[in-house]
């Protein structure tokens, strides 16, 4: 009776079992076809469909790319004025095409990413090489895409050209290039301050030299970076994994392996990823008590974005020696502190010389983000603050500059408390990474901007924390399959002749439609939306024969 509960279906999607009836029924026919078992077709225990779909979903993303991808319309690119991408980028059935590849694709992958995690067991430490290999076989076609999700890569250009030219990225703006829009940057950073380190600018600026100016080469550059910083991350990841006895597997699954990182750091050749892989390396070094080392190394990561500057009151805790009774003094504390201070300020010091940029990064960060986006709730308080105070006669820019201020000092304030706070019972080493990401989550929930991308700044510190799925995930999971169907949507690239509303209604109707199949009706993925992990995991590994 006991099993007979367990297998019923709940309450609410039970009428869903005609159609995932249905669905195994045809996925076990092509699974036994011969053109397309390859794709299909396996025990459970086989890792091959899931990478040869997150490849196949990799791919329909980069054909997607070349007809709603960012594509610079410079006299300079490659591909401005060929007519190969005429039919994709002109024509209204072609741009539809391209965006339900492009969102179809993404979805694909997503659901290639919650397979792959059925395959394997997350807690099998051997496990971690097939989500490697995963990682780099998705990655590699997206490659050869237009910028999506986002094109921040041309507006780092940009700023590498303004740098180049002689001018101060944190005293001049892009829109003073002239050209700059044509080469792709986004009008809403035009006549912004460069919110990078100066290390991020210097590379900026000799990827734009070495480009010649073209878009698409710079691009290229930019995203061999971004796989090198991939590769170091992940290196250090699973170091720190390790050390830490958390899952490594399980950490490389969640914080590299997600299509959220994969469309952002790879196809969007974001720099974050170069800002997690130093931070992730400053992190293994402390870890080992090599103070200075570890330090440095973070303010490299600084030296890409600032924002990082918040974990480091708490990761130089890693270079104690863990003690799970007796306390950690405050005299300790505030020793590690000032040390971590003092060589952060000669690190970039010593930067801020070569580049000729000295500490510019601190006004132009703190006056950053006049914008504000719809996911940050404390940007869309700040309009709405502004709306009312033009409403009763006030400066209604005045407002919300006082009320982001506001948060930004009542941000501080919840870091210097929980600095204090946090470790002062015991040491354990694995509350060190998750008081870390809790000081960046604090941060980005009190900024004016909130982009999508920074969850992936607290999940390479989660993973350290966090050894094995939790029931609770699923939410995150769902979450980062929202954010991509959204971001991937929100950024279309459409020409001003071609219908944009229907472009974006028929890909969210798509979209929409796979992400309630993956959560609700897909026989295989639906199961990680209702079931326990660890009866998921071994409901899978129990499975005699699987197909997709």
């Amino acid at each position: 009776m006991t099993a007979t509960k367990q297998n019923k279906p709940h309450g609410m999607t039970h009428w869903l079992e005609p159609a995932r009836n249905v669905l195994t029924l045809l996925a076990t026919t092509l699974g036994h076809h011969r053109v397309s078992r390859w794709l299909f077709g396996a025990p459970e225990h086989e890792v091959r469909p899931a990478l040869a779909q997150g490849l196949f979903a990799s791919i329909l993303i980069t054909i997607g790319s070349w007809g709603v991808g960012s594509l610079p319309q410079a006299g300079e690119s490659l591909f401005s004025g060929t007519t190969i991408l005429v039919p994709m980028r002109t024509e209204t059935s072609g741009v539809i095409i391209s965006a339900v590849l492009l969102t179809l694709g993404s979805m694909l992958l997503v659901r290639a990413w919650l397979r792959l995690s059925q395959r394997i067991d997350p807690r099998c430490q051997a496990a971690a090489s097939f989500v490697s290999r995963a990682i780099w076989l998705w990655s590699a076609p997206v490659l050869l895409s237009f910028p999506i999700f986002s094109r921040d890569v041309y507006s780092y250009l940009a700023q590498g050209r303004l740098y180049a030219s002689g001018a101060n990225p944190y005293e001049n703006w892009v829109s003073q290039l002239p050209g700059w829009f044509m080469q792709g940057a986004d009008g809403l950073w035009a006549e912004s301050y460069s919110p990078y380190g100066p290390l991020f600018l210097v590379l900026a600026a000799g990827f734009w030299w070495i480009s010649g100016g073209i878009p698409e080469v710079g691009v290229l550059l930019f995203r061999l970076l971004s796989l090198a910083s991939m590769w170091l991350m992940m290196k250090y990841l699973i170091k720190l994994s390790a050390f830490l006895r958390t899952s490594v597997t399980f950490a490389l699954w969640l914080a590299v392996a997600n299509p959220l990182f994969l469309i952002i750091m790879v196809a969007g050749a974001h720099n974050d990823v170069l800002m997690l892989a130093l931070l992730l390396a400053g992190t293994w070094w402390l870890a080992r008590q090599r103070f200075i080392i570890g330090v440095v190394l973070i303010g490299l990561s600084i030296a890409i974005k600032p924002i990082v500057i918040v974990t480091v009151p708490f990761l130089v805790f890693l270079s104690l020696r863990q003690r799970e009774s007796d306390g950690v003094s405050l005299s300790e504390r505030f020793s590690r502190w000032v040390g971590a201070l003092g060589i952060l300020a000669v690190a970039l010091a010593v930067i801020g010389i070569a580049t000729g940029l000295w500490f510019g990064w601190i006004p132009a960060m703190l006056t950053s983000g006049s914008a504000a986006f719809p996911y940050a709730p404390v940007g869309l308080i700040g309009l709405g603050l502004g709306w009312l105070a033009g409403l009763v006669g006030a400066n209604p820019a005045t407002v919300p500059a006082i009320f982001y201020t506001s948060m930004r000092v009542l941000a501080a304030v919840v870091l210097v408390w929980w600095a204090l706070h946090t470790q002062r019972d015991c040491l354990v080493m694995q509350k060190v990474p998750r008081d870390a990401a809790l000081a960046l989550v604090a941060v980005v929930l009190s900024a004016p901007i909130v982009q999508p991308w920074y969850l992936l700044w607290v999940l390479p510190l989660f993973v350290l924390w966090r050894s094995e799925p939790a029931r609770w995930l699923r939410w995150l999971y769902l979450g980062i399959a929202i954010l991509v169907l959204v971001g991937v949507i929100e950024q279309f690239s459409v020409a001003q002749w071609i219908p944009q509303l229907l472009v974006k209604l028929i890909a969210v109707g798509v979209g929409l439609l796979y992400l309630f199949y993956i959560v609700l009706i897909d026989p295989k993925t639906s199961v990680i939306f209702r079931d326990r992990p660890d009866a998921r995991v071994r409901r899978g590994l129990n499975d005699a024969e699987s197909v997709d």
